[in-house]
């Protein structure tokens, strides 16, 4: 079941689908910022958001073209990717899947996730996904993919050798756990 999704980008016709979903109850307790959306203020933010040529917007659809979800990648410092999924395709495995596939889409080199302390599910999914934990504070743990994680993997694969890989990857995750490579995280 829902094994074809399209992720496409986002456009003024997604803005009420966007609207309902971001102030959906789980999702506003699950955001940073957790009170209601007004809908002028929603009009207003999305009509901007969507043209964000560098911080890709994507729309999820299943084979039958029904509203799955949407995920962003703010880039302020860092890109830093957000996924909601309407209750209707919530606990169907979806979640993982779809980080996972927006991520590669998104053709950043290293991407961040925020997830609240408590949110358990979401950050099962983005761990699924190929998400590592970096460091966490008394709110959120961030979590991070790609990165040094696949230049390791790229070059083991271009001499053909996954030992050498799974190798590599070993010593940087004990450089950076014994050095604090990724510093300290604290929430802005």
């Amino acid at each position: 079941m829902y094994e074809k999704l399209n992720i496409r980008f986002a456009n003024p016709k997604d803005m009420e689908n966007v609207f309902y979903l971001s102030n959906d109850e789980i999702v506003r307790a699950n955001s940073i910022n957790t009170e209601k959306i007004a809908w002028e203020n929603h009009v207003e933010w999305f009509l901007n958001r969507i043209n964000r040529a560098d911080e890709p917007f994507y729309i999820v659809e299943d084979e039958n073209g029904n509203f799955v979800g949407q995920v962003r990648f703010d880039k302020k410092d860092e890109p830093i990717i957000s996924i909601s999924i309407t209750k209707d395709f919530r606990g169907k495995g979806l979640a993982s899947k779809i980080i996972k596939l927006c991520s590669e889409k998104s053709k950043y080199g290293k991407i961040f996730a925020c997830v609240k302390k408590g949110n358990t599910s979401s950050y099962k999914s983005f761990v699924k996904a190929g998400y590592k934990l970096v460091s966490e504070n008394v709110d959120y743990y961030k979590l991070q993919y790609g990165g040094v994680y696949i230049i390791a993997e790229m070059s083991a694969n271009h001499c053909g050798d996954i030992n050498l890989a799974k190798e590599i990857i070993t010593y940087i995750e004990t450089t950076r756990e014994s050095s604090n490579l990724y510093g300290r995280y604290d929430n802005d």
